[in-house]
């Protein structure tokens, strides 16, 4: 070898070795790179410090940035996959930093576009493609059936709180929904399609997409669209039932299922009735969901909810500017004085009836007749003899009584009403009270 060309040799070799003894480079070989250019590792241990250091040593290095997102991500998709999905938690969150940092560095894009020299520049499409990619990844895992609902929950949280730009994380969120209400068919979503057949399971395909996207206003409103018309069939199928063990299990599984979606619809009312112009068709749909609600828990005998039941939908009258709103509270005063009765408040019971039927007015149909069971009952209520026959008679109790019953029998002359009054006048004159 010509001695004249030994020192040049020398120097390129040093100049390779304190290349290679760089940072980026062992990171690099840390991951075992093939020939091809490709690595057999997406991440380790070693290159994490190595591309960490790097970062420390150079914060503006975007290199560096890119190459800790990938393996971040890389490691978090593999921890999400295993027995304990949560601990990749700290890895998807470094990651969605990491990325969000790429996509918002001009120097970054503008280096890549200076490669290519196709017309128009590919990059930015490229640049929100891949923003568009990361976001889907959290959206696909939380509709995963594998995924847990809180694990979902989790997930659009992270894409939510991302910091990408709202109107691009929207665009996938719509896309997400899109996809899992794919498999219904249009029928379910005509107006007058009444059908639980279908809109049974749509409306369980929309509120498992709930379960994990919250707060999704389009799902909201739609679940809505479909529970509204869902009713009226399911109501249809309870009237056609015999009376019985099993109709009785079929409302409570309707009332069940109908608590079970409000968890949903409570949302979706909270924000239409604060928003400043809310939209009326909407809400006078949600005032209708909830007074059928408010019937259905009613004829379970689920008082108490019914009457919560009807005070919403009243709210929600008033704000769309529905009449039903007297309506419902007609209803739930009806509520009220079946829960009163229920609990022996007999005299609230007939205040609370008395009080629905000036309500209604001249358009009430049944009012005289409920009345007229308050009354009757309140009377029984003071005639059982379980309290004692002096008990009774002391005090004026056979007087009101009689006058219940003499009330009830001007409301609706049913013969067990005069029953009970004949079972009052017998006590009075077998115990020598004649007054």
């Amino acid at each position: 070898m010509n001695t004249d060309t030994l020192p040049p040799l020398l120097d390129d070799l040093a100049a390779e070795l304190t290349e290679r003894d760089q940072p980026e480079w062992r990171a690099w070989r840390m991951l075992a790179p093939t020939s091809t250019g490709w690595t057999k590792r997406l991440y380790d241990a070693s290159a994490f410090g190595a591309w960490q250091e790097i970062r420390q040593r150079l914060p503006g290095d975007l290199a560096a940035v890119h190459h800790l997102a990938i393996m971040h991500h890389a490691r978090a998709i593999d921890l999400e996959q295993s027995e304990q999905p949560p601990r990749s938690d700290p890895d998807w969150r470094q990651a969605l930093q990491y990325w969000r940092q790429l996509y918002e560095a001009p120097e970054f894009w503008s280096v890549l576009s200076g490669r290519v020299a196709t017309v128009p520049d590919p990059v930015p499409g490229i640049r929100r493609e891949l923003a568009e990619r990361v976001l889907t990844m959290h959206f696909d895992i939380a509709a995963d059936d594998h995924s847990p609902p809180d694990r979902g929950r989790y997930h659009v949280r992270l894409a939510l709180d991302s910091g990408f730009p709202a109107e691009l994380v929207e665009h996938v969120r719509h896309k997400a929904y899109e996809q899992a209400i794919s498999g219904l068919g249009e029928v379910v979503w005509q107006a007058g399609y009444t059908d639980p057949e279908l809109l049974g399971p749509a409306a369980e395909t929309v509120a498992n997409h709930l379960e994990r996207d919250e707060d999704w206003f389009a799902a909201l409103t739609d679940l809505l669209r479909l529970l509204v018309r869902l009713q009226p069939g399911r109501i249809r199928e309870l009237n056609a039932m015999p009376a019985g063990d099993e109709h009785g299990a079929a409302l409570e599984e309707f009332v069940a299922e109908t608590k079970a979606k409000d968890r949903f619809i409570a949302r979706l009312e909270s924000r239409l009735l604060s928003a400043e112009e809310p939209d009326r068709l909407t809400v006078a749909d949600l005032a209708l969901w909830l007074g059928r609600s408010g019937q259905v828990c009613r004829a379970a005998l689920h008082f108490g909810e019914s009457v919560g039941y009807y005070e919403r939908a009243q709210r929600a009258a008033h704000a769309s500017g529905d009449p039903k709103g007297n309506e419902y509270r007609v209803e739930q005063l009806r509520s009220l004085s079946r829960e009163a009765s229920r609990n022996k408040r007999h005299d609230q019971a007939i205040e609370y009836m008395r009080k629905a039927r000036d309500q209604a007015g001249s358009n009430g149909t049944g009012f005289d007749e409920d009345l007229a069971r308050c009354l009757n009952t309140a009377a029984v209520a003071l005639i059982d003899m379980r309290a004692g026959a002096t008990a009774f008679l002391a005090g004026g109790a056979a007087d009101k009584a009689v006058a219940m019953l003499e009330e009830a029998i001007s409301l609706d002359p049913s013969p067990s009403y005069e029953e009970s009054l004949e079972s009052i006048q017998h006590l009075r004159h077998s115990r020598g009270y004649y007054w």
